[in-house]
């Protein structure tokens, strides 16, 4: 009995370790379509998009991921999460020397679905409760971004 215990267990780490793989690789997957929708703000790359059902934890790593793949840009992604809204905002190292914190970017955004959020200068997040002004929000980020380019300057 103990035995067989013992395999169900281990059965069960390798199939996690499998959920996790095909997790990243999904996310991976994703952060390449992404990328082909990058935007221009007065010469700083913005990546914006909305999500649905893809938790916090995913969001992050996306965000992470597209910080290692264009060097220098700024990222807010939204997700419909259950009713309710969450927002990851990521911001690379020499735009945070400009003036460009993620925080202040997820806070606006979120403020726009009836949330609040915050974090680090690099990595933020943020959650709201109306999921129906997600892309609204989104759609904010570009000038909110251009405020605080000029603010910067």
């Amino acid at each position: 009995m103990v035995g067989r215990v013992e395999r169900l267990l281990e059965e069960n780490r390798e199939l996690r370790k499998e959920i996790s793989r095909l997790e990243s690789k999904m996310a991976s997957s994703q952060v390449s379509e992404l990328l082909g929708s990058v935007q221009e703000i007065e010469g700083v790359k913005l990546v914006t998009h909305a999500l649905s059902e893809v938790p916090v934890e995913r969001l992050r790593s996306m965000v992470d991921e597209i910080k290692n793949r264009m060097g220098s840009v700024v990222t807010v992604l939204g997700s419909d999460l259950g009713g309710k809204v969450v927002f990851v905002a990521g911001v690379t190292p020499d735009l945070v020397r400009r003036g460009i914190k993620a925080g202040d970017i997820v806070r606006e955004v979120a403020r726009i679905t009836g949330g609040g959020g915050g974090g680090r200068p690099e990595m933020a997040q943020a959650g709201g409760r109306d999921p129906s002004k997600l892309t609204q929000a989104l759609e904010a980020a570009p000038q909110i971004l251009r405020r605080l380019i000029r603010s910067g300057d």
